[in-house]
This record gives C-alpha cells, sequence and structure tokens, in this order.
C-alpha cells in the first residue's frame, strides 16, 4: 500500500515503488526515508542525475505544464509583482 501510494504521490514513478516495495517486504529496512529522500531529490535537485534515476523533479514524464502556468521560481525579490499598497485598510 505504502508502495502504491509513494507511487502515485510522485506521477507514476516505477522506480520510487519498486524501491518503497522492496524497502517494505525486506527486514530492518523501514529505517529509510524513501518518500522524504524523493521529495528532497525533487524540491532541491530536480535537475540531478538522482532525479533522472528515480524519475522525480524535471524527469517525472507524468507532470503536466500548461503554456500559461506560473513559474514560482524567483531569482530575485524584487522581480516579484506585488499588488498595490491599500493601506487605508490599516487605518
Amino acid at each position: 500500500a505504502a508502495a502504491a501510494l509513494l507511487r502515485s504521490l510522485y506521477g507514476g514513478s516505477n522506480v520510487l515503488f519498486g524501491l518503497e516495495f522492496a524497502e517494505e517486504i525486506l527486514p530492518l529496512t523501514d529505517i529509510i526515508p524513501l518518500a522524504t529522500i524523493a521529495w528532497v531529490v525533487e524540491t532541491y535537485f530536480a535537475n540531478s542525475e538522482l532525479a533522472k534515476i528515480l524519475s522525480v523533479g524535471n524527469y517525472n514524464q507524468s507532470r503536466i505544464t500548461a503554456p500559461d502556468a506560473i513559474d514560482t521560481t524567483v531569482t530575485n525579490v524584487s522581480d516579484t509583482p506585488r499588488l498595490p499598497d491599500d493601506k487605508s485598510r490599516w487605518q
């Protein structure tokens, strides 16, 4: 059940499914935090070789991207769009 849940969480990654399934079957392997490792790789190392091996991050084949999707990567805080200040609500 955990392997299927992890596969659905990471867009159908069969590699993660196999690793999680093996972790559940083999004794004394429950100490490996595979879901946490996959999250760290997907979040911080999406372009890495490990992400490619695990089929997560930018290498997830089921990742859907729309042409009007908003990229949340901000390199400079001053580049972020800001809403106009409505100071009347604070007075």
